[in-house]
């Protein structure tokens, strides 16, 4: 199996897991437990007990656009549609 995709690990505004995917529609068995484990110790230094809401079960298919930024963040994203302005692919978990 491929796992060579690198994840990425998003916070929102307070601190708390929303989404952790990477870039593109990719096989989503691609994106295991373990792996998203790894990334949010790396990304985020969050560990197994701070996300216990984490099913790999519920990996999919989603959209995120960039929005503008913020004086807390030099990067927004929001969750979108397809077919909106500026939606790009990915594959992952949302919390």
């Amino acid at each position: 199996m491929n796992t060579a995709h690198r994840l990425e690990f998003f916070l929102n505004a307070d601190g708390e897991a929303w989404a952790c995917f990477a870039w593109g529609h990719i096989p989503t068995e691609t994106i295991t437990r373990e792996r998203i484990l790894e990334a949010a110790a790396y990304h985020a230094s969050l560990g197994e007990e701070d996300l216990e809401e984490l099913d790999p079960s519920a990996v999919r298919h989603f959209w995120l656009r960039k929005g503008e930024a913020t004086g807390d963040f030099d990067e927004v994203w929001y969750r979108c549609q397809a077919e909106d302005d500026g939606a790009e692919p990915v594959t992952g978990v949302q919390f």
